[in-house]
């Protein structure tokens, strides 16, 4: 791999790795089972289950709190 691959691997994990530590808040209590990432091959999904933008917006406030740091 080079450089910029690996660069660009490392930054991909750092941001898989923050969303998996933010999810792992979000559902602390326990409401959720399994929470699926949205992939091209689900051809259904009943959007009454659809978490995105609580996620999102989860993140975002994270990702300004700890901006600075």
């Amino acid at each position: 791999m080079d450089g910029y691959q690996s660069w660009l691997a490392s930054k991909n994990m750092s941001v898989i790795k923050d969303i998996q530590d933010y999810l792992k808040k979000f559902n602390a209590d326990g409401t959720y089972s399994f929470i699926f990432s949205h992939e091209p091959f689900f051809y259904y999904s009943d959007t009454a289950y659809d978490i995105t933008s609580e996620v999102i917006k989860g993140l975002n406030q994270q990702y300004k709190a700890n901006k600075g740091k």
